[in-house]
């Protein structure tokens, strides 16, 4: 059967003017903002061990797909249950040993709340949060978080031109493009890019 265009934006005219349809968007906006508070609190106090990076007894926290999923103790978040979610378990717990996140005081009462409501409203993940995290678990990590290494100098043509290691580096992509270093600068062009940058103003005679 095929649904003419003028049919689909009628539904949707009569969907979005209902007089409860400020009502439903205005859960949906509590949702999201809900589920984001959420987020920074497990960003917060539990992507350290459950993130990314570790994810310590099997249990990732980062994506909705792991918090659901459990670790290897079974699950820790059952939607529309907080009672019975090891999440708030484990956070509420009385025995330091065993209570999360371990080594650290224990979450404020008003966030752990917060993660109480969220189960109970059934655990919503938008789809945007979801697709956020995925992406970020994709993309490379930032060379500034990246451990310090000393890496291997490229192998280069006319070695006799650098003066230091970095110099080699300049050189081999100089190179692999079929380019040569450009003439050795006189004293005067030196001197005069030296005193434009530090000052801004030409050197003078002297």
């Amino acid at each position: 059967m095929i649904v003419s265009m003028r049919a689909i934006l009628t539904f949707l005219a009569v969907i979005l003017l209902r007089p409860d349809s400020g009502v439903w968007a205005a859960h949906f906006a509590a949702d999201q903002d809900l589920s984001r508070q959420v987020q920074i609190t497990l960003k917060t106090h539990c992507f350290q061990c459950h993130g990314p990076s570790q994810q310590l007894s099997g249990l990732r926290l980062d994506t909705r797909k792991g918090a659901l999923e459990g670790g290897y103790s079974g699950t820790v978040i059952v939607p529309g249950a907080s009672t019975k979610s090891s999440l708030i378990q484990r956070l509420t717990s009385d025995q330091e040993s065993s209570r999360m996140p371990l080594g650290s005081p224990p979450l404020p009462a008003a966030q752990i709340e917060t993660l109480r409501n969220w189960i109970e409203q059934g655990a919503p993940w938008p789809e945007e949060l979801d697709r956020q995290s995925t992406e970020n678990k994709s993309a490379p990590e930032h060379w500034s978080f990246l451990p310090v290494v000393r890496p291997v100098s490229p192998a280069v043509q006319n070695r006799s031109w650098s003066r230091t290691p970095i110099d080699l580096f300049t050189l081999s992509r100089l190179e692999s493009e079929g380019f040569t270093p450009s003439p050795m600068a006189s004293k005067l062009t030196l001197i005069r890019r030296v005193s434009l940058d530090l000052t801004g103003l030409l050197p003078t005679v002297e």
